[in-house]
């Protein structure tokens, strides 16, 4: 049998991108077991990407010692990064059923648009023991315009939404 060897070419690229931030939280007490949390994100871009402005509102509410509900609700920003944007590079696609595979090039979009959301959660913790505290999480986040054209055979998708359980435990 004999060996597969894969090989790849990427063309150098480079590219620059000035950023800057402000990120701003407050906590607020509503009662001694219901806290509220407000915060919010300024980012400037610059160029086409321009600027966003993303707020998140989170309430906390200690039922019992042992037993904590919370919810949030926000949006959220992601810019595409200049590897999206301008580079070059070469793949490998399964491209038959007797498991040949071909070189693909990938070619950076520089009319990618960022990414935006609205996200929701609804969880609880329960902590009926020190040692264990289960958590359980409902989320939904709903994404619009998701950066399109980075790769060959991506569909043109403008709305995803996401639902789901978090589950964990500590």
């Amino acid at each position: 049998e004999g060996q597969s060897v894969f090989s790849s070419v990427n063309t150098p690229y480079s590219g620059s991108q000035d950023v800057w931030a402000l990120f701003a939280e407050l906590a607020i007490p509503l009662a001694d077991a219901i806290e509220m949390q407000v915060a919010a994100r300024f980012e400037e871009y610059g160029g086409e990407i321009g600027n966003t402005f993303d707020p998140k509102v989170s309430v906390r509410w200690g039922v019992t010692d042992t037993f904590v509900l919370r919810a949030s609700a926000g949006t959220s920003f992601r810019a595409p990064t200049i590897l999206q944007a301008s580079s070059i590079t070469t793949g490998l696609e399964f491209i038959s059923a007797g498991g040949a595979f071909g070189r693909i090039p990938t070619v950076g979009n520089p009319d990618l648009q960022p990414e935006e959301a609205t996200n929701f959660n609804v969880g609880m913790i329960w902590e009926p023991l020190d040692e264990l505290s289960p958590e359980r999480d409902l989320l939904r986040i709903g994404e619009r315009r998701l950066p399109r054209g980075r790769q060959r055979h991506r569909p043109d998708v403008r709305h995803r939404h996401v639902v789901g359980v978090r589950e964990g435990a500590t």
